[in-house]
């Protein structure tokens, strides 16, 4: 069987397709985790703030603040590092 030009074509674009292919390694999709905190950074600040407790008394109300965010930050990435 005898090929005509215009399958010619097609084999030869086929082709030269897959050859461009070979070697390369499958593309797969990077999946993005969807990551939420198991504890609230505004809740943490607040009831950090509202201890009455001796350290409470020793800084401001913006110093309980960051703390609290960075011990959020902390246990966020903690419990991220443990899911995975």
């Amino acid at each position: 069987m005898v090929q005509t030009p215009e399958q010619r074509k097609r084999n030869e674009r086929f082709a030269k397709q897959q050859n461009a292919k070979r070697g390369k390694p499958a593309v797969e999709p990077k999946t993005k985790l969807e990551f939420k905190s198991p504890l609230n950074p505004i809740l943490a600040a607040d009831i950090l703030s509202h201890q009455k407790d001796s350290t409470v008394d020793k800084y401001n109300k913006a110093d309980m603040v960051f703390f609290s965010l960075q011990v959020y930050w902390r246990l966020s990435l903690l419990v991220a590092w443990r899911s995975n």
